[in-house]
């Protein structure tokens, strides 16, 4: 059944395949599982975001796959990069202030779930607007956790080392009233799925969140000169 549609780029291919496709007269998402349930799953979660207008449209659902809204954007990973490689304060803070809305949001709208597995490519923003469009990694859990896996993510993919990510996460946590005692170690725990290798000095992290939190005030009188 799938075979009718025309495929036009493949996103990727493991357990999951995800490809753009003609539907309908327009561009759409596919996305087939080979776990019929975790395909419906994902399906169920996106219709409901989609509701708020953070989530793409569900636009026709069947056993091991889906197919939903193509949404136009910004790849939020990318201005995520830009914005640690040049030091863009106001980028970074704009950034962090967006996806917290979006996991505020759907924590609101998912009570009981969480996103888990964070990945900035799963984001793009449209018109300021940070807007979820993969949601194969929600299970059930605590916010606290989607908190710490944003946190441990920026870490391991900021350029410029850890501290280039300072804006960014300083600010994701202010969205959230949170400190970096209460998410420490869940940061250590996401570091351990993003970094396998360990090549990151995990106490070496610890201590620059922390420095973030006692330093904070200090570093942006310095930056807003």
């Amino acid at each position: 059944m799938i075979a009718r549609y025309q495929q036009l780029q493949t996103y990727q291919s493991d357990k999951k395949h995800v490809a753009l496709i003609n539907y309908e007269g327009g561009r759409a998402i596919l996305k087939l599982s080979e776990d019929a349930s975790k395909s419906s799953k994902e399906a169920d979660v996106m219709t409901k975001v989609s509701y708020t207008g953070y989530a793409p449209k569900v636009l026709g659902r069947y056993d091991n796959y889906f197919i939903c809204e193509y949404i136009e954007g910004e790849s939020f990973l990318q201005e995520f990069l830009g914005a640690t490689m040049s030091d863009d304060v106001a980028r970074l803070e704009s950034l962090a202030g967006s996806l917290a809305i979006f996991m505020q949001m759907f924590h609101s709208v998912c009570g009981g779930y969480i996103l888990g597995n964070i990945d900035f490519g799963n984001f793009v923003l449209q018109d300021g607007r940070c807007i979820g469009i993969s949601y194969d990694g929600v299970t059930e859990g605590l916010p606290y956790r989607d908190v710490a896996e944003v946190v441990a993510f920026a870490i391991t993919r900021a350029y410029g080392g850890y501290y280039s990510c300072f804006p960014f996460v300083s600010k994701f946590l202010e969205c959230f009233h949170l400190k970096v005692m209460d998410i420490v170690n869940d940061v250590d725990d996401a570091l351990n799925r993003y970094d396998p290798t360990s090549t990151l000095d995990k106490h070496a992290v610890t201590e620059a969140l922390i420095s973030f939190e006692e330093k904070g005030t200090a570093w942006k009188i310095i930056n807003n000169k």
